[in-house]
């Protein structure tokens, strides 16, 4: 499932994700994955997984980067030179 995070409190560790069907969820930064909690911030769209308590639950948290970029939006890379020229 993915959404934005609505509002996180850093000094409580805690906060909300607006999901795509326009719930709430609630998570603790414990729930996100180790790497990606420093990217956690207001507005960041994650995914993340939900657990089938009330209120919901958010868990396993990842930051997605790039959410808007699109395969078919992605230029073709150039190709490279790559032979051996010799030592200078």
């Amino acid at each position: 499932m993915t959404g934005r995070v609505k509002t996180f409190c850093p000094k409580k560790g805690a906060g909300l994700i607006e999901t795509e069907d326009g719930e709430n969820a609630l998570f603790e930064i414990a729930d996100a994955l180790t790497y990606d909690r420093i990217g956690l911030k207001r507005g960041q769209v994650v995914s993340f997984v939900t657990g089938s308590t009330v209120p919901m639950r958010a868990y396993e948290i990842v930051v997605r980067t790039g959410i808007h970029e699109s395969p078919s939006d992605a230029k073709p890379k150039e190709a490279e030179d790559l032979r051996y020229t010799g030592f200078h």
